[in-house]
């Protein structure tokens, strides 16, 4: 069986078709409009099922209890996980103020609903420190190109006309 989607395994987030058996993934395959043998293969989706399946894929929270050893975890219910994010949250707001808490991603795509909601949260709880790494990677490109252009700009080919003005081809 096949199915449309978009990848989340970086954040391009392109457009799949994946393929199921027995509802387990199998395989996946960018959608483009260029014939097969132009494509580039992304190497992720070339090993997809092996990362969706891995035995080290963490599936649950892993709480690091106060004095266990660095990287002895034990694994907790969702509710506790986050009754323990939400104790830390409180405690530093009332005892450091909520500026003493930033939100980190990871993630080069400081934009789309997963930003949104991190950003949402962090100003509900008074905070204005939402950080991501696209201030040092292609987003702010990509910014000021929009804020100055309009959009994205990219070089014309060499057989492009070039206008002066007033509709004159140089």
């Amino acid at each position: 069986m096949e199915q449309h989607t978009v990848c989340r395994l970086c954040s391009a987030c392109c457009p799949l078709i994946v393929k199921l058996e027995d509802g387990r993934l199998v395989g996946a395959e960018r959608k483009s409009f260029l014939p097969r043998e132009k494509r580039i293969q992304c190497p992720k989706l070339k090993v997809a099922p092996e990362i969706v399946y891995a035995p080290e894929r963490v599936l649950k929270p892993l709480i690091r209890d106060q004095g266990a050893l660095p990287g002895d975890f034990r694994e907790a219910s969702w509710d506790e996980a986050l009754d323990l994010v939400a104790g830390k949250f409180v405690h530093f707001k009332r005892t450091y103020g909520p500026e003493s808490v930033a939100w980190l991603r990871g993630m080069a795509a400081d934009w789309g609903a997963q930003w949104d909601y991190a950003n949402r949260l962090m100003n509900l709880f008074g905070s204005p420190n939402t950080i991501g790494n696209g201030s040092v990677c292609h987003v702010a490109r990509d910014m000021a190109h929009v804020y100055t252009y309009g959009a994205m700009t990219l070089p014309l080919p060499k057989t492009a006309p070039v206008y002066r003005g007033m509709g004159e081809e140089r």
